[in-house]
């Protein structure tokens, strides 16, 4: 069996790709039977049919982020029904759902907006396509599920909800940055992601949400924590540069001033007392790692992954203006052992529902 993935993969974002490596973790895990797995090759910007003459393969997997975004990555997976192929979606989501299509979701009652976040397209033809043929559609959260539910597919449509791909991931460990960044570890730490949405993020002002940070990051220096930040694209080191130039003189603070792998990052994630975090896949790596975070969902991905394993309440959209006053009210909460313990549960059950879509790919 051939499988191809596909996904926004070569472009050295950590997110996407450890939705990759968990997928080729869960394979090898679960996959008993022989197989080869390859990535699409988005560089190379080749139709299925043409990649299809150099490698035949099987099967065709949606994969793991906002891959129902746009046309890129529908228009290959229509491409895949065009040529008869299975296609199967794999913690696929949607993203840019406005602020009040959110605020409908916690309500209980999810309208959906007229109009998508910055005016962003979501073909909803094309998404209600590939669900209704795929032969199964794992989504990525509540958010995703709601989403689908309303455009309707068919009765007959087989998805559900499996869960970010990401909290699959556990990787052997890698003490890289603890051994080249954290050499003191005498204090608790709170790692701090930072970085650029280019201003596309709910409130429309990085700078405003920046100053949030470094008061919150200042309260946290004085309570006696040690802040390390660090990026998860390249494009984010400057960012991460800038904010820690702007709070290292209040008090113990780290700058990772590279993009590590996903290994290195989750064991250091794991070390932390708590994680803050603007980048999807810093969170869903802290969760993973068992490690409660503080998300700052730039866009609906964000409250997507939250709603998945509970953690809604630590979850704030970043036209907030209370992050500072949000740490500090519900810090006890958030790293309390009944609220790690949800999120261990949390991986438990996503773990359980990756392994039934992998034993579904058998032929």
């Amino acid at each position: 069996m051939r499988i191809l993935y596909l996904g926004y993969l070569g472009v050295n974002n950590i997110g996407d790709e450890v939705c990759y490596e968990a997928f080729a973790q869960a394979c090898e895990r679960w996959l008993n039977e022989e197989y080869t797995l390859f990535s699409y090759p988005i560089n190379a910007a080749k139709t299925l049919t043409e990649l299809y003459v150099e490698k035949p393969f099987d099967i065709v997997v949606l994969g793991g982020g906002s891959l129902f975004q746009g046309n890129f990555f529908i228009d290959l997976a229509l491409e895949a029904i065009e040529m008869k192929l299975p296609l199967y979606c794999y913690g696929t989501g949607i993203d840019y759902m406005t602020e009040e299509t959110i605020e409908s979701f916690k309500r209980g009652e999810f309208q959906l907006s007229f109009t998508n976040f910055h005016n962003k397209e979501i073909n909803k033809e094309k998404i209600k396509k590939v669900i209704e043929y795929s032969t199964f559609a794992g989504l990525r959260g509540p958010l995703t599920h709601k989403y689908i539910k309303s455009l309707p597919p068919s009765s007959t449509s087989n998805y559900q909800i499996i869960g970010d791909s990401g909290m699959l991931f556990t990787p052997k460990i890698d003490d890289y940055i603890e051994r080249k960044y954290l050499h003191d570890c005498n204090k608790k730490i709170i790692a701090v992601n930072w970085g650029t949405t280019n201003n596309i993020l709910f409130g429309y002002d990085e700078n405003k949400l920046k100053n949030q940070v470094i008061k919150a990051c200042t309260n946290l220096l004085n309570k006696g924590y040690q802040i390390v930040i660090f990026p998860m694209w390249d494009l984010d080191i400057p960012h991460c540069k800038d904010l820690y130039e702007s709070i290292k003189e209040r008090g113990k603070v780290t700058f990772i001033p590279e993009v590590c792998t996903a290994s290195q990052i989750y064991y250091f994630l794991s070390l932390c007392h708590f994680s803050l975090n603007l980048k999807l896949h810093a969170n869903v790596l802290s969760a993973s790692s068992g490690t409660p975070f503080i998300q700052l969902a730039y866009r609906s991905k964000g409250v997507d992954f939250a709603a998945s394993i509970h953690q809604l309440p630590y979850t704030l959209l970043t036209n907030t203006n209370k992050l500072a006053e949000t740490i500090e009210k519900k810090e006890y909460y958030l790293t309390s052992n009944k609220n790690r313990k949800k999120i261990r549960l949390a991986k438990e059950r996503i773990v359980a529902k990756h392994k039934n879509f992998i034993l579904s790919l058998k032929k």
